[in-house]
């Protein structure tokens, strides 16, 4: 039996929650172009309110994620997840319902409000075994690639004929899809949540917290999405050098991302079996910094800026998929939501921070200023990754035993004996052993070959 392949309801799970990701993010990546270009027909509109329009979003995302993991730790994953499907649902009717830009900004407020990426994650892993972790979040994060990728090219034969209230027309009917898929076709295929914290203490969680590794994980979402903003100024500047109007851009992105993914998934699919991900993850890092090289020494080489663009896109979106996942294995299983809310929380302020710096070194500088403001922030970023402890490649399975075979916590002791027995229950009603292993030390069959002589 293959421990690595997903079953049924990990398939259906996953493939649900990408759905929602999908159908959430195609209107969101759409609409910044939109406000850009049709804020102008927004009654009381000014360059300074279309810009807290697109800003506040990220702002009440950072202020949100942690409220939503906390609430999820008291009332369970699913109701927390419908809650904010709700809220951003209320936000986007409010949105295109607005003929002024102080309601319209009220409508984003309260998209950004529905603070539940990293409740969605948590939910996600929660229900998927160890060793699936990295493949179920993989999918998640080429789900944002999908709709990245789909938004590029279908936005500019949108936005012209809909406009900005057509589009938040469409966000409407995506979020109702949304809230029907996540009842009827995700909720069925998970395992019910029992809410972990009912009373938390701070103290242990800020402990969790501030532990090296897995605030160096926090600290990496935080220097990917930096990364992500900066070479966002970077890329759109270059693709214009070289002579593409932006109406063209779209062209570029799709080569690049479906080569990204064509090279991306084997990758996901092969560095949990084989136990490579840390080192991966080094290695992806050390190309943001050629990358971002490229980008600087061959200004006018259009090839080496292609291959440097590939490089990032390849690197980004495994690293997006790793991160969480690496993060997940380590967390205690009572602070998984409210640490995730953390993780999420750095995910925007790096986008912040990103957007903040790299506009100010392009604005005082030039682009060159942007690319070395990249390499160093890569550099820094190696400097504190390398030193995180390789993870435990965790593996859940259940064997079932003969008829006359009896547990005992003397048996239980003797199973603890094995190198790399992490956690062992017995079923009483199957008649089953439930098992979760370290993948480098033991696997399934050694286990069952253990069980067959002794038992």
């Amino acid at each position: 039996m293959n421990d690595y392949k997903m079953n049924r309801n990990e398939i259906n799970l996953t493939i649900g929650m990408c759905i929602i990701f999908i159908l959430r993010m195609i209107g969101m990546f759409m609409v910044i172009p939109a406000i850009n270009t049709t804020g102008i027909f927004i009654e009381h509109e000014n360059k300074f309110l279309i810009g807290c329009a697109v800003g506040i979003y990220g702002l009440m995302q950072v202020i949100f994620q942690i409220p939503f993991g906390l609430l999820s730790e008291k009332i369970g994953y699913k109701k927390t997840i419908l809650i904010g499907l709700l809220i951003f649902l209320i936000g986007s009717i409010v949105s295109s319902c607005s003929t002024s830009i102080y309601i319209f900004i009220i409508g984003r407020g309260l998209q950004g409000i529905s603070a539940i990426s990293s409740v969605s994650i948590a939910f996600l892993a929660s229900g998927i075994r160890e060793q699936n972790y990295t493949k179920s979040i993989a999918c998640v994060g080429a789900s944002f690639g999908i709709s990245f990728l789909i938004s590029i090219l279908f936005s500019p034969v949108i936005i012209p004929f809909l406009g900005l209230r057509g589009l938040f027309q469409i966000i409407v009917v995506l979020s109702i899809l949304s809230i029907l898929i996540i009842i009827y076709y995700v909720f069925p295929y998970y395992i019910s949540h029992v809410p972990r914290l009912a009373s938390y203490n701070s103290k242990s969680i800020l402990n969790v917290l501030f532990s090296y590794d897995i605030f160096a994980y926090i600290l990496s979402i935080f220097f990917l999405h930096i990364l992500l903003t900066l070479n966002f100024i970077i890329i759109p500047k270059k693709i214009e050098f070289f002579g593409y109007l932006f109406c063209q851009h779209w062209k570029i992105y799709l080569i690049v991302i479906i080569i990204s993914l064509i090279f991306s998934i084997p990758i996901i699919l092969y560095s949990e079996v084989q136990c490579y991900i840390k080192f991966l993850m080094n290695i992806f890092i050390v190309l943001f910094i050629i990358s971002d090289s490229f980008f600087y020494f061959f200004e006018k080489d259009f090839l080496i800026f292609f291959i440097g663009m590939q490089l990032f896109f390849i690197s980004f979106i495994l690293c997006e998929s790793f991160l969480p996942s690496l993060l997940i294995k380590i967390l205690p299983i009572e602070y998984k939501s409210i640490i995730m809310s953390f993780y999420s929380t750095s995910q925007f302020l790096g986008i912040a921070f990103g957007g903040i710096l790299g506009g100010f070194f392009y604005k005082i500088f030039n682009l060159s200023a942007v690319c070395l403001f990249g390499i160093f922030t890569a550099i820094i970023w190696l400097l504190i990754f390398i030193f995180i402890s390789p993870p435990i490649y965790i593996v859940s399975f259940s064997i079932n035993m003969n008829n006359n075979f009896i547990y005992s916590t003397e048996i239980q002791k003797k199973i603890h004996l094995l190198p790399g027995i992490l956690f062992v229950q017995y079923n009483y009603e199957l008649n089953t052993l439930s098992f979760k292993i370290d993948s480098k030390k033991i696997n399934r069959k050694k286990v069952k070959d253990f069980l067959k002589n002794n038992f």
